[in-house]
């Protein structure tokens, strides 16, 4: 037994062994003994175990979670193999593969989205703070619309299908588009009420020739790309979509009344039942890939599709256009699972770990709401949401009565100047404070590093006594400011992962550079955007 038995390209710092079956722990043990640092025994409840000081051990699937989610880096490939005459077959073992690489996935996920996307909330969210006192939040409309019917407007492949039928909603009902679908809209002469984003890349592209000027409002959360406090809307209301930006309002101010919890759908079904909206309905949801599509193929980025993806067995994205290669950089061709879900007219269709997280979370809302509103799918193919009435659009808008509804006017009518005021004060002095205490922390994390340098060159006790005291400030000046641990969340996990392999002095006072060059890098980062 040795590495060499290994596949090939075997990473032993991120791909993980799991032997199953009785014995399993013994020789997990083995190949830790010849280098193997990530394995896992799993023996199913019912056989005998022998557990082995050191080795991970899972009897039941429920332990599957801790042990992945324990990883402070993501499990890259999954290896699985059987104990001889250890009391599992095939179908069993990839029951578990199939429980454990959803969980490994979701753990990618999770630590993909911290890495790329929380240094950008924290400095987003900090250069909007200025704009977000000045202007008014979801809540303060609260009533405004209630018992009126709202449709949620996506950009699935099946809009095609019915997204015509939208020009009959004038009066009736919100429109409320996704971003991405506004190019859609424009181009089938459908003005939307108002429209909603949640994403804090660049997306600007898909604000412009889409008719934006006669939107309503822009519903942004507060931590959207600075560029966006300029969408072209008639006015812009912010939202918190999530606990990672409530940092940036007083606590008297914090609520998360549109919650996004992975898409900007989940954040635009949260703001109707806030303000009360009834019916609400979805239109190209589809949260599925009907023919490989990913979105209408007449709206932004319209020929994005899946394909198979040779290196890694899995599949990716191709078809898209420059624009959505500026937005997502290099994360664009991260590879993704595919599974088969519950399709809208039956059967099974394809889709995504992450979109099927989407659907789950909308059937969980559905599930919280029960008998509080009428909740409608009239998307028109992709994935089955259950909770969510399936319905032709076309014959759900033929039942609404026409209200006469404005929501320019019923906007423009509410005065929200008082409350915005009183909010606004709170939120300039609190970006005040933050913005202090970051310049507090790039002088005292400069100043650290500079030491360390001269420690690792030489370490006397002199130069060791001088460190002392600024790390301990240093310590005590990061600990208040929110921004600054989203900012720095991934990389100093990443880098404090290290910490077993230090053996001495040296390799001790690197790794403290490292940790304090990442919060300065971070720290500047976000003043930068002010």
């Amino acid at each position: 037994m040795s590495q060499a038995t290994l596949p090939e390209n075997w990473n032993v710092e991120h791909d993980l062994l799991v032997v199953i079956g009785a014995g399993a722990e013994a020789q997990v043990a083995a190949w830790q003994s010849v280098g193997l640092k990530r394995g896992l025994a799993i023996v199913p409840n019912g056989l005998p175990s022998r557990p082995v000081p050191g080795v991970s051990l899972a009897q039941d699937p429920a332990e599957l979670k801790s042990f992945v989610w324990t990883h402070n880096t993501p499990l890259r490939r999954i290896l699985m193999r059987l104990t001889p005459g250890g009391g599992v077959d095939q179908a069993v073992a990839k029951q578990w593969l199939a429980q454990l690489s959803d969980l490994a996935e979701q753990h990618r996920s999770f630590h993909s989205t911290m890495a790329h996307l929380g240094p950008l909330w924290a400095q987003n969210g900090f250069a909007n703070g200025r704009h977000v006192a000045a202007n008014p939040m979801i809540g303060d409309f609260s009533g405004v619309f209630r018992g009126v019917p709202l449709i949620v407007v996506g950009s699935g492949p099946s809009l095609g299908k019915n997204i015509a039928h939208l020009k009959a909603a004038q009066g009736k009902a919100i429109v409320l588009a996704m971003h991405r679908s506004l190019e859609s809209l424009n181009r089938q002469g459908i003005q939307a009420d108002l429209t909603i984003a949640v994403e804090p890349r660049d997306v600007k592209h898909q604000f412009e020739d889409v008719g934006i000027e006669s939107v309503a409002a822009s519903i942004l959360s507060t931590a959207v790309h600075p560029n966006l406090q300029a969408s072209g809307a008639k006015r812009t209301i912010y939202y918190t979509s999530q606990g990672r930006e409530e940092w940036l309002l007083a606590p008297q101010d914090r609520c998360h009344e549109a919650l996004s919890l992975g898409t900007v759908s989940h954040s635009a079904v949260s703001l109707a039942k806030a303000w009360g909206c009834d019916p609400i309905i979805l239109v190209g949801q589809d949260l599925a890939f009907p023919g490989g599509a990913v979105y209408h193929e007449e709206g932004a980025d319209g020929e994005t599709h899946v394909v198979a993806d040779e290196a890694s067995g899995r599949w990716k994205l191709a078809g898209y256009g420059d624009d959505r290669v500026k937005t997502l950089k290099d994360t664009l061709d991260d590879p993704f699972d595919l599974l088969d879900v519950p399709g809208i007219d039956g059967g099974m269709v394809p889709t995504s770990v992450s979109f099927n997280d989407f659907r789950l979370t909308l059937e969980k809302m559905a599930a919280d709401w029960q008998h509080e509103c009428t909740l409608i799918n009239a998307t028109e193919g992709g994935a089955r949401i259950e909770g969510w009435q399936p319905a032709r659009l076309e014959t759900v808008l033929n039942r609404l009565p026409n209200i006469d509804l404005d929501v320019e006017l019923r906007l423009a009518g509410h005065d929200t100047h008082g409350i915005v005021a009183e909010r606004g004060s709170r939120t300039h002095a609190l970006m005040d404070r933050i913005e202090g205490q970051l310049n507090e922390v790039v002088r005292l994390s400069k100043r650290c590093t500079r030491l360390l340098e001269k420690c690792i060159h030489r370490p006397t006790p002199e130069r060791m006594g001088k460190l002392e005291p600024v790390e301990t400030a240093l310590k005590v000046a990061i600990r208040p400011i929110a921004p600054l641990t989203l900012a720095t969340q991934h990389d100093l996990t990443v880098i404090t992962s290290r910490a077993p392999a230090v053996k001495d002095l040296r390799s001790s006072l690197q790794l403290c550079h490292a940790l304090y060059a990442v919060i300065h890098k971070h720290a500047q980062a976000i003043l930068s955007r002010s």
